[in-house]
């Protein structure tokens, strides 16, 4: 039998059904699974609405279209890191804005000096080593000695090749320390003039080389004593004859005395002497240690200072003995100022078969006590005249 779906039943004998369903609707399928292979592509428009609840699995990456994602949907604790040029450019403001954080050191990059030619010291704590520091003349300030005082409280010295060529006129207060003062060259002083209370005492053995030139060295005040040596104490008879001869050879200028700023100077020579009964006590100045006579050989110029040779000290038949003191006075040329004296003076009887006697001390046997025998240089002030006269008269 048949079965015709308009008609109902016709024939009879067994059912055959033959039902064609192409106006099924939807919603008369209410049990069972499509196979996927029913399931034809479907569109986006048809999964717009779909509940992300029906998904499992993950979305692969390439699903997911090119349109701004908002911030909120990052997680900002990634398992990976974003690559350097994966991060845009930040304005400094966006950069920890509150300062809750400090950047650690090895966050920051190395930056060149035209980075940091106008950082502000403000910026800056605690201490800059000094390995850092490269600084040339003109960045050091004139600085009072107080601020120059650690560099050898340990032992150190500055080495020479670090002391540029500064003229004084840098050192400007306060008194260096001898032990600041390494063992230097008198060829670093190169100009200026060193002003007296900016000299320490220092021990002669500190200018190991070189020599201090004139110019350099301070100018002597007038009326100082520049050298002063005497002979006292025990008994001492010097027998002097028809030859110069030297008296001691206390008796001599040392060579630190100067010629001072006025560029004259007044020299004395007292002592005893006996025994002068026929000749003349003659005197003289030479150059210390030496036998050439001072003027002529140091000054050596007739129109500021004269010979000294020949200088009469005493006249043997109206004073045979007696204590006398002879001066002479010397002036120097200008550009001698500063440079060393060194003077010696010499007696000598013109009688030639005469020799007298210099004393001076106690003479245990007599019991008599002579005078000291002294040699004094004393700077000149500069309103001092020298005047030099022409022969045969005033």
């Amino acid at each position: 039998m048949a079965y015709n779906l308009r008609t109902g039943l016709t024939g009879s004998g067994d059912i055959d059904v033959n039902v064609t369903l192409g106006d099924l609707n939807a919603a008369n399928i209410t049990s069972g699974i499509f196979d996927t292979g029913r399931i034809p592509t479907i569109g986006d428009s048809k999964v717009s609405d779909l509940n992300a609840a029906k998904l499992t699995g993950l979305v692969s990456a390439d699903r997911i279209g090119n349109g701004t994602i908002p911030k909120l949907k990052i997680s900002n604790t990634l398992d990976e890191t974003w690559a350097v040029t994966e991060i845009p450019v930040l304005p400094k403001a966006q950069i920890d804005p509150y300062h809750n954080e400090q950047w650690h050191v090895d966050d920051l990059p190395t930056l060149g000096n035209a980075k940091i030619s106008d950082l502000s010291a403000t910026k800056l704590t605690g201490t800059i080593a000094s390995e850092r520091l490269s600084l040339v003349t003109t960045d050091i300030p004139t600085l009072p000695k107080t601020k120059v005082s650690t560099h050898a409280v340990d032992g150190e010295t500055w080495p020479i090749d670090d002391i540029p060529s500064l003229p004084a006129t840098k050192i400007t207060s306060g008194q260096f320390d001898v032990a600041r003062i390494p063992d230097l060259s008198a060829d670093q002083i190169t100009s200026d003039t060193l002003a007296v209370g900016r000299i320490p005492n220092l021990d002669a053995s500190k200018i190991t080389t070189g020599t201090i030139s004139s110019a350099r060295l301070p100018v002597v005040s007038t009326h100082d004593i520049l050298d002063y040596n005497a002979i006292n104490g025990d008994y001492l008879v010097k027998s002097v004859g028809n030859t110069y001869t030297s008296i001691h050879s206390s008796l001599r200028s040392n060579a630190v005395t100067v010629v001072p700023a006025s560029q004259m100077v007044e020299i004395e020579l007292s002592f005893y002497y006996n025994g002068l009964n026929y000749g003349n006590l003659l005197g003289r100045l030479v150059d210390g240690g030496t036998n050439y006579e001072y003027v002529d050989q140091v000054i050596n110029n007739a129109n500021l200072s004269t010979s000294t040779e020949n200088t009469l000290v005493a006249v043997g038949s109206s004073s045979p003995s007696g204590y006398t003191t002879i001066t002479w006075t010397l002036k120097f040329a200008a550009a001698q100022v500063g440079d060393d004296i060194d003077i010696e003076p010499q007696l000598k009887d013109d009688y030639p078969q005469e020799t007298i006697g210099v004393r001076s001390g106690l003479n245990s046997t007599s019991g008599v006590c002579f005078p000291s025998t002294i040699f004094k240089i004393t700077a000149l002030p500069t309103t001092s005249t020298l005047t030099m006269h022409l022969t045969g008269g005033f």
